[in-house]
């Protein structure tokens, strides 16, 4: 088409684009032609119609993307980061929550079955009798800290291994005595309780690391209890409140239980055996000194009979009247430590604390339990009561109370 026909036919298309635009000007345009443009109007219609028009210059084409797949390999990976970034996290709070595990120094790892005390050789020189392995000395090894506490033939320091920072609580025990057959019976006594806490496994009874011999005396490695015992609490804090009180006795009695179900007898139950962790929300009974193993797989009342072992005033009746006793003392001495939290004394009160004779003779023939502090509520006071029936047979066991319901609420 020439240039002018072009032009025609541009106009045209414009006219009709406003017609289209305009629907309702439609009846307004009144367009007169002659012969000779109708003419040419039709034949340059004819000649678009088969022309296709010219694309304009410098115009790109939209680039349009082909649909994507269901399996994209970048989208994939992207996932899978993120999946892996979230498991780990999820691991890293898990280790965050969990305690330290319990390191034990490498010289006091047990080595076989048999040995439950590594003699060590004398100012460090070396000795057939322990082997360079099984060498753990003082102030070469470990350290000893603070006092924790004395007894009638131990006492009890904070320590430290050197190599690991691990702390401890170390029990030194001398074994020199006026005579070798006194001597003898230290050795025996010491061994006793080793060999007991080295099987004993429970999260209210403190581990034993393991244990020493040197020079005069053992090294028995102990669980650090930061919060000290019970009766160290109550001289600074005064009587505890019931919800404490509940607390503690309800871990007692699942020591208690798992003791009486391996058949033994603690005998010494006191709130200055029993410890507390840093929180103050954990204790655990130690000092197995006078512990002793039962015969005896059932709960019996005739397991032992004459031997005096224990703190008078927590005593059961039973044991200081030298009649035959067995679990049911544990199960008194509980309920006399009830009412040690509660008020901060030592049950039967202070008239013969002094006189240990006159007091022994009082619980012995009593015929009625120590006075039980009216603070408590009827659940813990019922609870007390049952721990201190005066004829043992009448005393509940260990498991029995554990589902009183006290410990339901």
């Amino acid at each position: 088409l020439s240039s002018e026909a072009q032009r025609e036919q541009h106009d045209i298309l414009n006219i009709l684009d406003d017609y289209e635009d305009h629907p309702d000007q439609r009846g307004n345009f009144d367009v007169t032609l002659n012969e000779d443009e109708e003419k040419e109007l039709a034949e340059a219609g004819a000649s678009a119609a088969l022309t296709p028009p010219a694309s304009p210059k410098n115009v790109q084409k939209p680039h349009v993307s082909p649909p994507s797949s269901a399996y994209d390999p970048g989208l994939k990976c992207v996932r899978q980061v993120e999946d892996d970034e979230a498991v780990a996290l999820a691991v890293a709070l898990e280790k965050s929550m969990q305690r330290p595990e319990n390191v034990i120094p490498e010289q006091l790892i047990p080595t076989d079955d048999i040995t439950l005390v590594y003699i060590q050789p004398l100012d460090g020189r070396d000795s057939e009798t322990c082997s360079p392995k099984n060498v753990y000395l003082e102030n070469i090894h470990w350290k000893k800290g603070g006092l924790l506490g004395t007894g009638a033939f131990s006492t009890c320091y904070e320590a430290m291994d050197f190599k690991s920072g691990r702390l401890m609580a170390v029990k030194q025990i001398s074994f020199c005595r006026n005579c070798e057959e006194e001597q003898n019976k230290v050795h025996e006594v010491v061994l006793e309780e080793i060999a007991l806490l080295t099987k004993l496994k429970h999260p209210n009874i403190v581990s034993c690391i393991g244990a020493t011999q040197h020079e005069g005396h053992y090294n028995l490695f102990m669980e650090l209890m930061p919060g000290g015992s019970i009766s160290r609490l109550l001289l600074r804090f005064g009587p505890f409140r019931e919800s404490v009180i509940l607390s503690y006795t309800r871990q007692i009695l699942q020591a208690l239980a798992y003791l009486h179900q391996h058949h033994t007898l603690h005998r010494d139950l006191k709130g200055a055996n029993i410890l507390v962790d840093s929180t103050g929300q954990i204790v655990k009974l130690s000092d197995f000194g006078t512990a002793a193993r039962l015969l005896s797989k059932c709960t019996g009342t005739k397991e032992f009979s004459g031997q005096l072992l224990g703190t008078i005033p927590f005593m059961a009746p039973e044991v200081l009247r030298g009649a035959h006793y067995g679990r049911k003392c544990d199960i008194w001495s509980l309920g006399c430590c009830v009412i040690e939290m509660a008020t901060s004394q030592h049950p039967w009160g202070t008239e013969h604390s002094d006189n240990h004779l006159a007091l022994m003779f009082k619980i012995a023939s009593a015929n009625c339990s120590p006075s039980i502090p009216q603070s408590l509520g009827p659940g813990l006071r019922d609870l007390v009561l049952r721990c201190l029936e005066i004829k043992e047979s009448d005393r509940p066991t260990s498991h029995e109370l554990l589902q009183h319901a006290i410990f339901r609420i």
